[in-house]
Parts: C-alpha cells; structure tokens; sequence
C-alpha cells in the first residue's frame, strides 16, 4: 500500500501543470476624461512604461483626447493620437472609453480639442519630464492657458 501511495504521489507531481508567468505584465491607468463637470483629465499625468495601457473613461460633455507637441499644446499633432469626439449625455450610464497603447519612454502630451476647453487647462500628459524642467507638466499646462488653445504666442 506505501508503495502505491508514493507511486500516486509521484504520478500526481509529474502531471501538475505548471504556470509561467511573464516577467512583466502591462499595467492598466484610468484616466478621468472631464470628471464632475470639470475640464481636467484626472490624474493630470502618469508615468508609464512601454506597452502599459491608459484607459481614458469619458464622462458627460464631449471632449476629446487629443495629442499635440509641448509647443503647441492646442493643436492636433498630424498623425497623433485622437480618440475624436465622444459626446455623452449629462444622464447616461454608459461607459466610454479610448485606450492607449504607451509606446516609449518619451513624453506625450495630450489636449482636448473641444473649443476653449484646452485653453482652460484641460491638457494630460504620459511621462513628462520633472517639475524644474522647462518643458514639464506645468509649463505645458501654462502655455496653453497662455495661449488661449490657440497653439500661438501672444
């Protein structure tokens, strides 16, 4: 009976799958498209890795996630991220969403093209450089409540 015993143990050791997992795995953020009314993307940025996801979630109102170049944060980068417009209503349950697929380490700045609203600080950004940089989040922020959204010095 011991024999069969440690025979069944083995047999039961032999064929228990085992799972290898990825030494990394992607990491999801949720980023708050015109939270409560306001025009903000809430966290204002993140830092993220390549491949990680940012999950845009659009609340009422219709705004956009939009990329642009630090030096014109109110104008559409050509070939850049849009998610286009994406109205929903002030009663509505449902959730819209635009992901993003982070792709380097580089910064990407991001705006919301509807009128006026990126000249009111509605601006996000994926891996700004730090705060006593010349071009970190703040700067971006300031230039395009500077700028009025129009992308152009005074």
């Amino acid at each position: 009976m011991m024999m069969k015993s440690a025979f069944l143990l083995a047999l039961s050791a032999a064929v228990v799958p085992t799972l290898a997992l990825p030494a990394w795995q992607p990491k999801t953020y949720q980023v708050s498209v015109g939270p409560n009314g306001q025009l903000v993307y809430d966290p204002e940025y993140i830092y993220a890795d390549p491949g990680d996801i940012v999950r845009f979630n659009f609340n009422p109102k219709n705004h956009t996630v939009t990329q642009s170049a630090f030096d014109t944060p109110c104008v559409p980068l050509e070939s850049g991220i849009s998610s286009g417009f994406t109205p929903v209503a002030p009663d509505s349950d449902e959730a819209r969403a635009f992901y993003v697929t982070v792709a380097d380490e580089k910064p990407v700045w991001i705006h919301c093209e509807q009128t006026g609203h990126c000249g009111k600080g509605m601006v996000f950004a994926i891996n700004p450089p730090p705060d006593n940089d010349p071009k970190s989040f703040a700067a971006f922020k300031a230039l395009a409540i500077a700028t009025n959204g129009t992308g152009a010095g005074n």
